[in-house]
Protein backbone atom coordinates (compact mmCIF):
# COMPACT_ATOMS: atom_id res chain seq x y z
CA UNK A 1 0.00 0.00 0.00
CA UNK A 2 3.11 2.47 0.82
CA UNK A 3 4.36 2.69 -3.16
CA UNK A 4 0.77 2.55 -4.18
CA UNK A 5 0.15 6.27 -2.02
CA UNK A 6 4.27 7.05 -3.30
CA UNK A 7 2.74 6.34 -6.75
CA UNK A 8 -0.25 8.09 -7.00
CA UNK A 9 1.00 11.62 -5.04
CA UNK A 10 3.84 11.10 -7.42
CA UNK A 11 1.07 11.39 -9.98
CA UNK A 12 -0.29 14.46 -8.03
CA UNK A 13 2.57 16.42 -7.82
CA UNK A 14 3.30 16.13 -11.63
CA UNK A 15 1.71 19.73 -12.36
CA UNK A 16 3.19 21.33 -9.45
CA UNK A 17 6.40 19.89 -10.52
CA UNK A 18 6.01 21.48 -14.42
CA UNK A 19 5.62 24.95 -13.04
CA UNK A 20 1.66 24.79 -13.65
CA UNK A 21 -0.03 25.85 -10.06
CA UNK A 22 1.21 25.92 -6.60
CA UNK A 23 -0.37 23.04 -5.00
CA UNK A 24 -1.43 20.05 -6.47
CA UNK A 25 -5.77 19.78 -5.49
CA UNK A 26 -5.46 23.40 -7.32
CA UNK A 27 -5.63 21.27 -10.73
CA UNK A 28 -9.09 21.14 -11.73
CA UNK A 29 -9.21 17.65 -13.30
CA UNK A 30 -6.36 15.96 -10.59
CA UNK A 31 -8.16 13.49 -8.05
CA UNK A 32 -5.70 15.35 -5.39
CA UNK A 33 -8.48 17.76 -4.33
CA UNK A 34 -10.72 14.11 -3.22
CA UNK A 35 -7.87 12.72 -0.96
CA UNK A 36 -7.26 16.01 0.42
CA UNK A 37 -11.05 17.47 1.29
CA UNK A 38 -13.13 14.25 -0.21
CA UNK A 39 -15.09 16.57 -2.36
CA UNK A 40 -15.92 15.27 -5.64
CA UNK A 41 -14.28 16.59 -8.62
CA UNK A 42 -14.67 16.37 -12.23
CA UNK A 43 -14.27 12.90 -12.13
CA UNK A 44 -15.62 10.44 -9.53
CA UNK A 45 -13.06 8.73 -7.78
CA UNK A 46 -14.23 5.62 -5.62
CA UNK A 47 -12.27 5.91 -2.78
CA UNK A 48 -13.63 4.89 1.02
CA UNK A 49 -15.21 9.07 1.27
CA UNK A 50 -16.83 8.10 -1.86
CA UNK A 51 -17.87 4.40 -0.70
CA UNK A 52 -19.03 6.02 3.11
CA UNK A 53 -21.13 8.76 0.42
CA UNK A 54 -22.54 6.25 -1.09
CA UNK A 55 -23.69 4.13 1.74
CA UNK A 56 -25.17 7.15 3.63
CA UNK A 57 -27.09 8.08 0.84
CA UNK A 58 -28.20 4.15 0.41
CA UNK A 59 -29.57 4.29 3.80
CA UNK A 60 -31.37 7.80 3.80
CA UNK A 61 -33.28 6.73 0.69
CA UNK A 62 -34.04 3.47 2.38
CA UNK A 63 -35.15 5.44 5.68
CA UNK A 64 -37.53 7.99 3.51
CA UNK A 65 -38.65 4.87 1.59
CA UNK A 66 -39.97 2.90 4.86
CA UNK A 67 -41.64 6.61 6.02
CA UNK A 68 -43.52 6.61 3.16
CA UNK A 69 -44.69 3.17 3.55
CA UNK A 70 -42.63 1.48 0.99
CA UNK A 71 -42.64 -2.75 1.14
CA UNK A 72 -39.35 -3.48 3.12
CA UNK A 73 -36.35 -5.47 1.44
CA UNK A 74 -37.04 -9.12 1.68
CA UNK A 75 -33.81 -10.94 1.59
CA UNK A 76 -30.09 -11.39 3.22
CA UNK A 77 -29.52 -7.76 1.61
CA UNK A 78 -25.82 -7.40 0.28
CA UNK A 79 -24.17 -8.33 3.61
CA UNK A 80 -24.07 -12.35 3.22
CA UNK A 81 -23.49 -11.60 -0.99
CA UNK A 82 -27.58 -12.24 -2.04
CA UNK A 83 -29.26 -9.34 -3.49
CA UNK A 84 -31.79 -7.89 -1.79
CA UNK A 85 -35.18 -7.93 -3.34
CA UNK A 86 -38.79 -5.73 -2.70
CA UNK A 87 -41.89 -7.80 -0.92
Amino acid sequence: MEKWFEKLNYIHENPVRRGLMKSAPDWVGSSARHYATGEVGTVEIESEMTAARRDRAMVETHVSEARRGAPALRGGGFRDGACATRL
